[in-house]
């Protein structure tokens, strides 16, 4: 998977991307964000991160989608798209700064 990905990257430079961000809890209370990565027409996993014992606040958001943005390439990255809940908003706030 990370040579698929990084297989991509080059196109992420060429196009800009979009970061995708969604996240799932289950009813085993198991919380997952997974974090995608769109460019060209092609979509790519890029990671996924274990929340269950976070409070997701606007400053977690914020850190993972700040990180995930770093690991994109800053300059590479068109915009992200989130769901709409208060944190996100807060965090998509904080990202225009």
């Amino acid at each position: 998977m990370k040579k698929y990905v990084n297989d991509q990257r080059p196109n992420w430079e060429k196009f800009g991307c979009t970061i995708l961000s969604d996240g799932w809890t289950g009813p085993t209370r198991l919380s997952i964000i997974n974090i995608m990565v769109y460019c060209a027409g092609t979509t790519v996993f890029l990671k996924s991160i274990d929340a269950s014992n976070k409070i997701k606040s606007g400053e977690y958001i914020y850190g993972i989608l700040k990180d995930a943005m770093n690991e994109v390439g800053k300059s590479n990255v068109i915009q992200i798209v989130t769901d709409n809940g208060s944190n996100y908003k807060k965090a998509g706030q904080k990202m225009k700064r």
